[in-house]
């Protein structure tokens, strides 16, 4: 159920939240996928810091990228999103932001994973384990 770059880029255009994020895709692999997001002051919080609830938005959104490698693009609305476990380890106050999304497990009515989110200097700014339900 391989699923091609360009699948995956047009997908991404169409989810309405990323017209505030910019998120673009940078690579894919088999379970797996890289993206940016560029800093917008505007999803900020006090500390000018990229909002969390925004990098857990952007987890979430590369980790569905990267399980669509093996379950289709198409599996949107075929699988839920039961758990994000985010660590947040430092700030981002500029700059663009890479996820690296990975599948741990693709197992029949869960998948498992990880996602990365550093800064272009190679700063860990989250690192956060999910799990997909199968619907």
């Amino acid at each position: 159920m391989a699923v091609s770059f360009e699948e995956i880029s047009v997908h991404l255009a169409q989810i309405p939240v990323n017209q505030y994020l910019q998120v673009r895709l940078l690579e894919t692999g088999e379970g797996c996928c890289k993206v940016v997001m560029p800093y917008n002051p505007q999803l900020t919080n006090s500390w000018h810091s990229t909002h969390g609830g925004i990098l857990v938005v952007l987890t979430d959104m590369s980790f569905f990228l990267a399980q669509a490698t093996l379950n289709g693009i198409d599996s949107s609305g075929r699988v839920a999103t039961a758990e994000i476990k985010t660590n947040f380890l430092s700030s981002n106050r500029g700059g663009t932001l890479k996820a690296e999304a990975r599948v741990l497990k693709n197992g029949k009515r869960l998948v498992f994973g990880e996602v990365t989110v550093r800064d272009f200097d190679n700063t860990l700014i989250t690192h956060s384990t999910l799990s997909y339900l199968k619907l």
